[in-house]
């Protein structure tokens, strides 16, 4: 089926599945914040490591060993979630395929630190609301985070932080869906 699990989080409602099967499914969303699949070809690899299509990054955490991410084989398509505002992370991987207008946002991973090795130190998001391009500095690179108990949980995961930042670039919305979660 569509759905492979559900779960309440908060007043927020988590569907366990295959987005493209759960959407058809639910009523009216106001907008789209997502990290999907860029499209880069990125898999782990045993050992702690995990390959990309511009080198290597070391991850401690062997959990998903060999396990590439579903979707990131293709090309990402933009074109099905355009139709909500929305804030759509990676998008420099795929930004011919966004229409002209909307906006850059840009996250410094670096915080206030200077560059310490050859992986990239930033992370860009394109936003359907016209208005001028942004910064947002947080750590948030490889072993050094901001934030007390922070653990991460996926080589992609995203700050709190950063996603009610990117939340304050788009018209009121009192659903938001995350296809990609």
């Amino acid at each position: 089926g569509a759905i492979m699990r559900v779960e309440r989080i908060g007043d927020a409602t988590l569907y366990c599945g295959d987005c493209r099967d759960i959407l058809p499914t639910l009523g009216k969303v106001d907008a789209v914040v997502t990290d999907p699949p860029y499209g880069i070809g990125f898999q782990y690899s045993g050992g702690g490591k995990s390959k990309m299509h511009t080198g290597t990054r070391n991850h401690t955490d062997t959990r998903n060993a060999n396990k590439p991410i579903i979707g990131d084989d293709a090309p990402f398509d933009p074109s099905v979630w355009l139709e909500w505002h929305c804030v759509l992370w990676g998008a420099n991987h795929y930004a011919r395929k966004l229409p002209d207008g909307g906006r850059w946002l840009a996250w410094n991973k670096l915080g206030d630190k200077e560059p310490w090795d050859s992986f990239c130190d930033v992370e860009f998001a394109w936003c359907s609301q016209r208005g001028n391009d942004r910064i947002f500095s947080h750590l948030w690179k490889g072993l050094c985070q901001k934030g007390a108990g922070v653990r991460r949980e996926h080589p992609t995961q995203k700050p709190v932080e950063l996603m009610e930042w990117c939340l304050g670039f788009l018209p009121t919305a009192h659903t938001i869906l995350d296809p990609f979660m």
